[in-house]
């Protein structure tokens, strides 16, 4: 009799499948644009359509995929994954095994506007955005840089499709965020916070670890560690 459930033998099998499917090498495609001034690891392929701006670090046995753009600047670690259309903006830091489902956005503008004179003046975001390592990032999902500080996003951290995260929201270790979860601005989570479909989370508060909230949860005030926002 096998001690091993069936589901955690079939999550293996599915594992040890796509570990043995080959890896393309194409090395970098002629038909991207790659700055004079940018660095490419060892290993990485650059698919037709991508775009690596100047002074930009790409690790070892990357993949940028077909459309994706990393801006100036960036510097982004080993065995990065871009699928199609991912945009990083400039100055965006990216750890090692990072994988970015297509459609993408990466350290975009946070929303800060000012009321003055009947008109909203746009307040310029001068911050930055850090993935650490081991972050899956769900397609169309946002993720906007610090107003002037930065948007950090913990090890581990898995965030679900169409996803949004504001300006110098901080989340921590091996957090879940599902489907259409949005965070405001100055979000702050501690370590294996899970967030269920639809969540919102209000600007300034603080999540402590292991929080879990759920399906279309509006929270407007901090929670302690363990507890559950339903």
């Amino acid at each position: 009799m096998c001690d091993e459930p069936p589901s955690d033998a079939f999550q293996e099998y599915l594992r040890k499948i796509n570990a043995e499917r080959p890896r393309p090498s194409i090395g970098i495609s002629p038909a991207a644009h790659v700055a004079a001034s940018a660095k490419i690891g060892d290993n990485t392929n650059v698919f037709p359509g991508a775009f690596i701006g100047d002074e930009v670090i790409v690790g070892d046995e990357g993949d940028i995929g077909p459309g994706s753009i990393i801006s100036s600047r960036c510097r982004v670690g080993n065995r990065l994954t871009l699928y199609p259309n991912v945009v990083i903006y400039h100055d965006v830091v990216i750890g090692s095994r990072v994988v970015i489902h297509a459609g993408a956005v990466l350290g975009s503008d946070g929303f800060a506007f000012r009321f003055d004179e009947d008109c909203w003046n746009k307040v310029p975001s001068q911050g930055t955005l850090e993935i650490h390592d081991d972050v899956e990032i769900g397609a169309g999902s946002t993720i906007a840089r610090g107003l002037l500080g930065t948007t950090v996003i913990g090890r581990g951290t898995k965030l679900d499709n169409l996803v949004s995260v504001g300006k110098n929201c901080h989340l921590g270790q091996k957090n879940i965020l599902c489907a259409h979860v949005a965070l405001s601005a100055d979000v702050v989570t501690g370590d294996y916070v899970r967030c269920a479909n639809r969540a919102h989370i209000c600007d300034h508060v603080r999540l402590g670890d292991r929080v879990i909230v759920g399906v279309a949860a509006i929270v407007s005030k901090d929670v302690p560690s363990d507890e559950t926002y339903l």
